[in-house]
């Protein structure tokens, strides 16, 4: 799987197949940034939409939901509660947290066993069919 096809289907953020300027800013944060021979890395730093360093819970959300992954805002809050040490809107999560949260939700909502590169390879297909769908379409006018 091509890393560049991962950065960018976790950044095009309407799936149009279609970079925009600051889906392209956001692509050149996490190649400068992330690891990217490490697919959790590259997520980690797509998720990071603010470019902060950090994961707060609304972008964490947005990961989750862009992944698949069944979860809510509550739940979340929990989890980063519990990581963080604190019960406030304000928190934050490091790599290392973002992790252990996404493992712990992948493990809990993957019926089929898949690790973080099987699903992005699904989301990738995804969004391949999609592309091809609206470049095949026929306008009526």
């Amino acid at each position: 799987m091509a890393t560049l096809e991962i950065i960018m289907t976790l950044t095009d953020e309407n799936n149009d197949g279609v970079t925009q300027e600051d889906e392209f800013c956001h692509i050149v944060y996490i190649c400068e940034n992330a690891d990217l021979r490490d697919t959790q890395s590259i997520l980690f730093y797509a998720a990071d939409n603010d470019y902060s360093g950090t994961i707060e819970k609304s972008e964490l959300f947005n990961v989750s939901k862009k992944l698949g992954i069944e979860t809510n805002e509550l739940e979340l809050f929990a989890m980063m509660s519990v990581l963080t040490g604190t019960q406030t809107d304000e928190q934050s999560l490091n790599y290392d947290m973002f992790q252990h949260v996404m493992d712990i939700l992948i493990k809990r909502n993957n019926k089929q066993n898949k690790q973080y590169e099987d699903i992005l390879i699904d989301k990738i297909q995804q969004r391949q069919h999609v592309i091809n769908l609206k470049n095949n379409s026929v306008s009526f006018i």
